[in-house]
């Protein structure tokens, strides 16, 4: 079997996944988004076509791209993850909220709002929480304090921003998935001075018995995305119940491994040959 890993070589998830693939004696290559080279003439005959697997990691600022091959390769046999990038993953926060409300999954109320004059129809709270659609590990996140400031936003941002219901916590959780499986989860609390808790931003983070009631959402929401490997980010409402914040698709590990003490990269690969020895059976 023969992997090719779309991600950054420095990225300590990268060399993870190196390792963990020489340890199950796994031939891998890392190849940058940026240095892909396409000749539609040639591309079928070229080094990059030449692998079973691949596994899209760092595409987020070649997203198009990333899609397009990602769909060409599938069509050809090669087997994808996350496929749901060669299907109709939609890299967009307000999509992902009307999967949950299709899906019956609890998450913030999520409003898409690119006229000031539609301010007028809808009763809003403050603060309240204004994303990038695209938004990844906290970046593009911000409060709203006063409608002046919600004015100025849509004013200047309004046809690529949601917005959301502020939840106030001092810590949420994530949840590995990986394939059908939950693999862990662990508790991360929200950085000093801010409302986010990603790890990325310097959140503290522990490990976390998670209940029946949160392992379920948690998969009903990687499941409802079509995701091959997703970090879900759980909160919890007055009243203890929990909801969706948001699933993140290609999620960092870092943190979350060095609380929990599971090699997650291992567990990756281990997906990886379940899902090519499936494909060949």
């Amino acid at each position: 079997m023969k992997l090719a890993i779309i991600a950054r070589r420095a990225s300590a998830n990268t060399k993870d996944l190196i390792r963990a693939s020489e340890e199950a004696s796994i031939g891998c290559t890392v190849y940058e988004a940026k240095e892909i080279f396409v000749d539609t003439g040639t591309l079928e005959s070229s080094d990059f076509f030449d692998h079973d697997v691949y596994l899209f990691r760092g595409y987020s600022r070649s997203y198009h791209q990333a899609q397009a091959l990602a769909q060409y390769l599938r069509a050809n046999g090669k087997i994808v993850i996350d496929e749901v990038l060669a299907t109709n993953f939609i890299p967009s926060k307000l999509h992902e909220a009307l999967v949950y409300t299709r899906n019956g999954i609890a998450h913030p109320r999520t409003l898409s709002i690119r006229q000031i004059e539609a301010l007028g129809n809808v009763e809003l709270s403050f603060p309240i929480v204004v994303k990038d659609v695209d938004s990844q590990r906290g970046r593009g996140v911000r409060l709203c304090r006063s409608k002046e400031e919600l004015v100025e936003e849509i004013r200047s941002y309004g046809d690529s921003i949601i917005l959301q219901e502020f939840m106030k916590m001092d810590s949420d959780i994530r949840v590995l998935c990986i394939g059908d499986t939950v693999l862990s989860a662990v508790k991360r609390h929200v950085v000093d001075g801010d409302f986010r808790s990603n790890v990325s931003l310097g959140a503290a983070v522990e490990t976390y018995e998670m209940t029946e009631q949160v392992r379920e959402l948690a998969l009903k929401a990687h499941k409802a995305l079509g995701y091959d490997i997703s970090g879900v980010d759980i909160g919890f409402a007055s009243g203890g119940k929990p909801f969706v914040i948001e699933t993140n698709i290609t999620p960092e590990w870092q943190g979350f491994q060095k609380a929990t003490g599971l090699d997650v990269a291992a567990e990756i690969v281990k997906y990886v040959h379940e899902r090519v020895s499936h494909a060949r059976s």
